[in-house]
């Protein structure tokens, strides 16, 4: 007998369940990731949020991360979760 496999080519996502990380109440003293999806103009996007949460905010350390290309996954988030409290994520275009 031959075995055939058939996949459902509509892609359909399966839902996640996740909570989502405790926010701090201030971002004094902690350290911000910045992550670029690699898109044109995520890297402007940051620029000026890092900005932004420097002076309305008085945060005075950064970690950036550029992923490799925008359609593959961050092979480095394991890392990167450990070298910033906060993260915020840019998708340009």
């Amino acid at each position: 007998m031959t075995h055939m496999e058939l996949l459902d080519p509509t892609g359909k996502p399966r839902p996640v369940e996740a909570v989502l990380a405790a926010r701090p109440a201030i971002l004094t003293g902690q350290r911000v990731g910045l992550l670029d999806n690699a898109k044109q103009n995520a890297d402007v996007l940051l620029d000026r949020v890092a900005e932004l949460l420097r002076s309305q905010h008085g945060v005075e350390s950064f970690a950036r991360r550029r992923k490799e290309t925008s359609t593959r996954g961050a092979t480095f988030l394991p890392e990167f979760a450990r070298a910033a409290q906060v993260v915020v994520n840019a998708l340009g275009d």
